[in-house]
């Protein structure tokens, strides 16, 4: 029943491509979003806009787009980070180790750019004056740029702006000045007419539209320029790249994008990072750890990389070393409740659940409020893996009452999830019923949904439909869209169509032949599943696979799943799925127990399942294998 949404290398089943990288609304939103303290050998440089000290206001777009050229231009150069900032101040907030800051006088037919380049707040690096006129922007913009790199001793691969004409200078200017987002789009469209081999436009343009008017909007801005045959930059087109990946959901072609800026934009860890987790999502873990250290390496302040090396190296098998990590991170970050709460999934994995129970309960400890109190809920989930339902059943109703107090919408249905689990059957189903019934409750869809799973887990199918019409009919939010969608998809008399993940697609048509009761077909779907399955699917796909095999009396093949260790189920399957895996798990635990001769340990698993099967349908005959099992 894991409620964790603690590793920031997790991804819910519906996050949204926009929150990827560019995807949330152009490159400078998504370089502002990052906060971090640089490494050693890394300069962060902070450009703030330039003030206007001519009196005249139309000269405005020029304080705001010289200093950002001067940022786009140095994303070429190696171990410089540099980003826009609001203000000097803001820029030392996001973690800048060099600031350039200026203001602009003269005016009429030309403007002096006086720029200032510090190291620190009392440290001068040097500081000068570019002449400009209108005409002559590009010129200027590019002096600027190099003269910051040669203060800060940064040679490489400049950047061309890809802007020469006056009028897209201006557009590009008033862009960044306009805190309107809709203006802002129009602005950068005009400047991306004006001048279409304009990366840097086309990359705020097509970003800010992403999240201004959606997918398909921005989807339409990426055809639209690569209709247009105007050349970008190679490091413009793998970000455009990267971004129609992320709205689209092609994985590789996303791993692709990075693996490409890791090329063009050589020691950031602000692209290592992702792409390592790309490379964990294609279980190439190895590879994955390497990236993530050596942008830690790059920036020692980003903590939360040392957590993500931890749950690669979970995710395959390794968790004494994923341990070791997790330990460094508690180091690292000693005022967080997160390093112990992921300690505690690391352990639950590795099936050391009273280690697991007491790091949970530490992060708990530490922060109440973390994460809505998931911390303690999980500590009663190990404890009641564990054989102990009593003191689990502390932690549990601790949990509940707390969700209650926090006005949590949806802790009924919590509430009712754990009494399927703990085989209190009837009352889960009523109180279901009564949430379902509420139809102005946010609960009320996926009180719905929830009932339409349990009938189809019951083979009754006609009413599985008919609770996931009124799922739908009532689903308000993202999450109770979802689940809506996949009762109805469950349900279904043919394979799912139209999903665009491949491992989700396959996972939900193993799913459904399991509904159905079509035992062979439905053991080669999850073997498919499993074979496309992300590091977060696959936990949950091998438990459904061992059940299958255990149900069809291949014990031994059953075992050998199992021994990756115990399933960590995300939010987005807990909800859904967790009385698919619990108590069920125990059964499998027991057959493979029986496989390696150990009839002790083998009974005292089934004896827990049975302990907790309540009256809930059982087409696996699973309940019957274990008392047979139990007798003998």
């Amino acid at each position: 029943m894991s409620s964790s949404g603690a590793a920031p290398g997790r991804i819910g089943i519906w996050a949204a491509a926009g929150v990827l990288l560019l995807g949330a609304g152009g490159w400078f939103a998504w370089q502002r979003s990052r906060p971090a303290d640089a490494g050693a050998d890394v300069i962060r440089l902070g450009a703030a806009p330039f003030t206007n000290l001519t009196g005249e206001a139309e000269w405005d777009w020029a304080g705001a787009v010289l200093p950002a050229a001067a940022v786009r231009q140095g994303q070429g150069l190696p171990r410089l980070r540099a980003f826009f900032a609001g203000n000097a101040n803001e820029a030392a907030a996001l973690g800048a180790t060099h600031v350039l800051e200026g203001y602009l006088t003269g005016g009429a037919d030309g403007v002096k750019v006086h720029y200032t380049l510090r190291a620190g707040p009392g440290t001068l690096l040097g500081r000068g004056v570019v002449p400009m006129r209108v005409e002559d922007a590009e010129a200027a913009g590019v002096a600027l740029a190099q003269a910051a790199g040669k203060l800060l001793q940064r040679e490489g691969s400049w950047l061309p702006v890809g802007m020469k004409q006056a009028g897209a200078w201006k557009e590009a200017g008033a862009a960044l000045m306009s805190a309107d987002p809709a203006e802002r789009v129009r602005h950068w469209r005009t400047a991306a007419g004006l001048e279409p081999d304009c990366g840097w436009c086309w990359e705020e343009l097509a970003g800010l539209t992403a999240r201004t008017e959606g997918r398909e909007a921005a989807l339409a801005v990426l055809a639209e320029q690569k209709e247009s045959g105007a050349p970008l930059p190679e490091i413009s087109t793998a970000r455009l790249r990267l971004l129609s990946a992320s709205l689209t959901g092609e994985a590789g072609a996303r791993r692709e994008a990075l693996e490409r800026l890791a090329v063009l934009t050589p020691g950031d860890p602000e692209v290592l990072a992702p792409l390592a987790e790309a490379l964990v999502q294609a279980s190439r873990f190895a590879e994955a750890v390497e990236l993530y250290e050596r942008a830690y390496r790059m920036d020692p302040g980003r903590s939360e990389l040392l957590n993500s090396i931890g749950y690669a190296l979970a995710w395959a098998g390794r968790f004494d070393d994923a341990l070791g990590w997790m330990k460094r991170y508690a180091a690292a970050a000693p005022n967080s409740p997160n390093p112990a709460d992921s300690r505690g999934e690391v352990l639950m994995m590795a099936g050391r659940f009273a280690e697991a129970e007491e790091a949970f309960l530490a992060s708990y400890e530490a922060s109440p409020r973390f994460n809505g109190g998931a911390a303690l809920e999980k500590a009663a989930l190990v404890r009641w893996l564990a054989g102990d339902a009593q003191a689990a059943g502390v932690h549990l109703e601790k949990y509940l009452k707390q969700r209650v107090e926090d006005r949590d919408s949806l802790a009924g249905l919590r509430r009712a999830r754990w009494q399927y689990v703990m085989g209190q059957t009837t009352e889960a189903l009523a109180n279901l019923r009564q949430m379902a019934g509420r139809a102005e409750s946010p609960a009320s869809s996926l009180a719905w949904s929830s009932l339409s799973l349990y009938a189809l887990q019951g083979g009754r199918r006609e009413e599985a439909a008919n609770f996931a019409a009124q799922a739908r009919q009532t689903a308000r939010d993202a999450l109770s869209i979802h689940a809506a969608t996949v009762a109805t998809v469950l349900g279904g008399a043919e394979a799912p169509k139209d999903v665009r993940n491949p491992g989700s697609a396959a996972l939900w048509e193993a799913l459904r032949l399991t509904f159905r009761g079509d035992m062979p077909a439905a053991e080669t779907g999850w073997r498919e599943a499993l074979k496309l399955a992300s590091p977060e699917q696959a936990p949950f796909v091998r438990e459904m696979l061992a059940q299958v095999l255990v149900s069809r009396g291949e014990g031994q093949a059953a075992a050998e799943l199992v021994r990756a260790g115990w399933p960590l189920l995300t939010p987005d399957q807990a909800i859904l799925f967790d009385f698919l895996v619990y108590p069920n798990l125990l059964c499998v635990r027991g057959a493979a127990a029986a496989e390696a001769s150990d009839g002790d340990q083998a009974r005292r698993y089934y004896e827990q399942f049975l302990r907790f099967t309540g009256a809930r349908p059982d087409p696996l005959g699973l309940v019957e294998r274990a008392r047979a099992a139990v007798r003998l």
